[in-house]
């Protein structure tokens, strides 16, 4: 299965397991993504939802097919893919539990929305975090509830800057944790279960009360970003531009 889950306690462990497209999302594994969230979500014996990838390679976002899929596409249907994605997103970030994203390689796109929207970010030396929305023409898939929400009153710049994070830039922008390793199913066990020893049902209360605060318009938004974002997929520069990405990320190895 390219999306993974198990249980170990009371955390829930849902891999992205697609080496072959470092882990791009697609028309499969974008829904099966959020089933495997939603499960997590609904188990009364679980605290902890963590989200991981492949050694070295988190999430790309869309793979190379789904982006070229995705341009194929006439307006209605463009829009219909970004929400699909989105919903992934938001399923994430109203989830009850402690969500966390262990970021080893790169998280672009998609990838790096799984991150903004999880409640801890753990990363290592090799955590790039690719914000590169404004350098393709395009707005933020999630729009600017989660960059605000990272990076405050200089979201729009650091949109504008359309550049890759590393390590270093996440810990000084108080967005993420570095480890040393969390491959260690018993490691990230003892990590977690030492530092956070919260009762689960007030913390499920307190993140609803955090999301109503801080994310209450986000559907509304979000309406608005899917929009803007498959009027910007039907020019030609775009196109150009993510079709080059896309034959770009075949080529990595």
């Amino acid at each position: 299965m390219s999306i993974e889950s198990k249980v170990i306690d009371d955390i829930i462990i849902i891999t992205i397991r697609e080496p072959a497209t470092k882990n791009g999302l697609d028309l499969v594994t974008i829904p099966l993504l959020k089933e495997a969230i939603g499960a997590a979500s609904t188990r009364k014996d679980a605290k902890f939802l963590v989200l991981r990838g492949v050694k070295g390679w988190f999430c790309i976002g869309g793979s190379g097919e789904f982006m070229e899929h995705t341009l194929d596409q006439k307006f209605a249907e463009r829009k219909r893919l970004v929400e699909q994605v989105q919903s992934v997103i938001l399923e994430l970030l109203r989830s009850p539990l402690l969500t966390v994203s262990i970021v080893d390689g790169l998280a672009a796109g998609a990838g790096a929305d799984l991150a903004l929207a999880s409640d801890l970010v753990l990363v290592t030396g090799n955590t790039r975090v690719s914000l590169l929305y404004a350098r393709l023409g395009l707005v933020p898939d999630t729009g600017f509830k989660l960059l605000e929400w990272r990076f405050g009153s200089r979201a729009l710049l650091t949109y504008a800057e359309s550049k890759t994070l590393v390590s270093d830039d996440l810990i000084r922008y108080e967005w993420a944790e570095i480890v040393q390793d969390m491959a260690e199913d018993k490691q990230l066990k003892r990590y977690l279960h030492r530092r956070f020893r919260h009762n689960s049902n007030a913390y499920a209360s307190a993140k609803q009360i955090r999301n109503s605060n801080q994310f209450g318009d986000i559907d509304e938004q979000l309406s608005q970003v899917a929009h803007r974002q498959a009027e910007a997929l039907g020019r030609k520069e775009v196109r150009d531009r993510l079709l080059h990405s896309a034959s770009a990320q075949r080529a990595v190895k």
